[in-house]
Parts: C-alpha cells; structure tokens; sequence
C-alpha cells in the first residue's frame, strides 16, 4: 500500500524535511518548484531525512544549471496520482522515471528523453514455470501475469490478445512481489532498474530476475514530465539534459544511484510538438 503522507523539502544548504500542504503551484517566474514524487528506487525515494534518485538528481542538477527556482518541494503520490497531480497544479514537475507516450503528451510537457530502461520478468526462485527473456514464454506458461497499474507496460500486456485476460494490475511493485512469492501470480513483468534495486535492497532467496525481457516495448526513454505552462522552462532543461549527456554528469547520476550506465546511450531527439 503506498503511503499518504506528504513532506515537502525545501532545498538549499542543509535541506530539511517538513510537512507539505496542497497550495497551488509555483509559475514560469516563481521561486519554488513543485516535484511529485512516487517513493521507489532508483527514480525517487525517501532516504530519511532525505529524497534521493536518478529523477530527483537530474532535475536538482538542471535547475542550477537554467537558474530554475531555488527552492524544491517534493510531495509524495501515488504512481497513477502523478499525471493528474500535474494537471490538478498539485506539483509542477514528476520524478519518477515515465516513458514518453503520446497519451501523456496531451496531458502535460515532457522532456528529451534523459536516460533509456529496459523492462526485466521477476519470477519465483528457480524458475518454475520456465519464463524466459522472450513474451512467448508467458503466452506458453499457464497462470496470471502481475504487472503495475498505469504503466506503459501494463497497458500492452492488458491489451495483448494472448495474455489481456490473465494480466493482474497492482497499485505497487512491491504488492506484485508478494503475490508472486505466494504464488498468486507466476511473473511480474517491471521496469528492470526497479528490480535490480528492489532485490538489492531486499534480498529475497524465493525470487529471482530474467533480464532483459523483450517483445513488450524495444527499450526506450524515459522523460521529465512538467505541467502545461511550464515551455520556456521545457524547452531550458532539454538544453540542460543535452549537456549533461555530453559533459559526463548523467553518467555520474546515473552511477551514484547504481542505475546501469549503458542507459545514457539514449535517443537525443527534442520535446514533440506540442497540441
């Protein structure tokens, strides 16, 4: 179950953690800037007084660069509470390592995309039902196939002709993972960083990963999310995420949240036009 609870932190020299109401949300010209956040490593998570992740730090990392607002407070949401978090003005700007897709595009602004994933099948230890890194493997296989609700990945595989009506939507990885562990799925299919770092958080002897799984999506990219309102400020981080591609600091992120390196190579291509 994901939490509810809301914090806000300010940043600067000694960031605090405090607790962070509803008001409206900071303008092109504002100081502050609102970042809605789902707690899950390695994109954005809660390390105690703290929020850290591959997101987080990219979009502290772009806002000195363009001189954005100095100060950042993150709240708290669920993952399928973010896009409309964005729209309801609830926060600015998402950190939460989302694919681009042209659903959202109407929905809010995205970035170029900042670094690639791949998606990875978690499966009981010694893999019983002999998943292997292809989808044909999970048409073979009989049971229920977990995956996240709101995901890019759960609405390909709901919508697959073969396995729709066996897809089990879940609210969080972590839910997924006990079901699967009880034996109420056979597989979860998720991001693979989230697994990796998921198991090496918690290290679990009844589960195990097959990576990289293929056939979903080809691996892509994944974006900043801003509100409507928020171009000029778009348009300056694509400006940002291009250069820390070229200088080197994405590569540095992406290290110092263990989040697999080879995920810089990815596309360079600029915001789509917006509607």
């Amino acid at each position: 179950m994901f939490q509810k609870k809301m914090w806000a932190i300010v940043a600067g020299i000694g960031l605090s953690l405090v607790a962070s109401g509803c008001g409206g949300a900071s303008g092109e010209s504002g100081d502050t800037l609102k970042v809605g956040y789902v707690n899950e490593r390695p994109y954005s998570w809660i390390d105690g007084d703290d929020v850290k992740g591959t997101d987080i730090d990219i979009i502290k990392t772009c806002m000195k660069h363009i001189d954005g607002p100095a100060n950042l407070e993150y709240v708290q949401a669920d993952f399928e509470g973010l896009i409309p978090g964005l729209q309801g003005k609830r926060f600015d700007v998402i950190a939460g390592g989302l694919l681009y897709n042209d659903e959202r595009q109407k929905l809010a602004d995205a970035t170029s995309p900042t670094y690639q994933f791949r998606l990875a099948a978690m499966v009981q230890a010694g893999n019983p039902h002999g998943i292997t890194t292809e989808i044909q493997s999970l048409i073979a296989a009989e049971g229920r196939i977990g995956a996240k609700q709101g995901t890019y990945d759960y609405e390909v595989l709901v919508k697959h002709p073969e396995l729709g009506d066996r897809v089990v939507g879940y609210e969080s990885s972590q839910s997924a993972y006990r079901d699967l562990e009880n034996g109420r799925v056979i597989a979860v299919i998720d991001n693979e960083a989230l697994v990796v770092q998921y198991l090496k958080a918690s290290p679990n002897p009844k589960l195990e990963i097959v990576q990289p799984f293929n056939g979903v999506y080809e691996p892509a990219g994944a974006v900043i999310w801003f509100r409507k309102g928020l171009e000029s400020t778009v348009d300056k981080v694509n400006e940002c995420v291009k250069d820390i591609k070229g200088n080197g600091e994405l590569t540095k992120i992406l290290e110092a949240n263990d989040y697999p390196v080879e995920a810089v190579t990815g596309p360079d291509e600029t915001t789509p036009n917006r509607k």
